[in-house]
């Protein structure tokens, strides 16, 4: 039986419960998840589903596929988002599941 080594399984499950959270967010309120990331609650309602999506595939699978599922939606964001200080956040995401998806697996 193989195991998950430790800084891939935190990182899906902060990556993940994060994404669960963000996605909650932004279905509950698509006006203040909007307002706090500078975009508008068409958006944000998309990026709720999608992240929703993305954070219980990180927490099922926590996989190569997951993580960078994770990396490509938060170098999006980070390439989209009004406010500097959410893009560089973002940023910082993608960088952190990039790191994941490309540590061993085992």
């Amino acid at each position: 039986m193989s195991t998950i080594p430790p800084f891939r399984r935190l990182s899906a499950n902060v990556l993940g419960i994060g994404s669960i959270g963000f996605a909650a967010w932004a279905l509950a309120d698509p006006r203040g998840f909007a307002a706090f990331m500078g975009t508008d609650p068409a958006w944000a309602r998309l990026t709720g589903a999608r992240d929703l999506a993305i954070g219980t595939a990180l927490l099922a699978r926590g996989d190569g596929l997951a993580f960078g599922l994770r990396a490509a939606a938060d170098a999006w964001d980070a390439s989209t988002v009004a406010k500097p200080p959410v893009a560089r956040g973002a940023a910082t995401f993608c960088a952190w599941a990039a790191a994941a998806a490309l540590a061993p697996a085992r």
